[in-house]
């Protein structure tokens, strides 16, 4: 994984996204995402965007990301909520419809070789987004 970027105050919650989805892959033996630096300014606009908008994946869509997973508006710091809104996500587990399982199913895909992590905070309070690539 790349150092964290000088100057990005979320370096050290993006880190924790990557690894601790790379964790879970792990754990049923799934090859593991790259982080993709290249596309986490993009993955904050889109955090950003759905915080203005109040609405999930509403501010999104523009990255050419393949899925895309959201924890919104969730209470405390990007570092204290990584954990636990990836925790959530895993959680669904495998199963059909994807509206039910569809966090882990993205989480979870071998299809996706990248990821992107993006956040954004407003009255103590992150918007988490993953952004997964091809």
């Amino acid at each position: 994984m790349a150092p964290p970027a000088a100057g990005d105050p979320y370096a050290a919650a993006r880190l924790a996204c990557v690894a601790e989805t790379n964790a879970y892959r792990a754990s049923l033996g799934i090859a593991p995402v790259v982080q993709r630096a290249d596309e986490q300014a993009c993955a904050d606009q889109d955090a950003t965007g759905d915080a203005a908008n109040g609405t999930v994946h509403g501010g999104s869509g523009h990255c050419g990301w393949g899925a895309q997973n959201e924890c919104p508006d969730w209470p405390g710091t990007p570092d204290r909520i990584v954990s636990s809104c990836l925790a959530s996500m895993f959680r669904e587990g495998p199963g059909e419809p994807y509206a039910k399982h569809g966090h882990y199913i993205n989480m979870t895909s071998t299809s996706y070789k990248g990821l992107a992590c993006g956040f954004h905070e407003q009255g103590g309070h992150v918007w988490l987004i993953q952004d997964f690539f091809r």
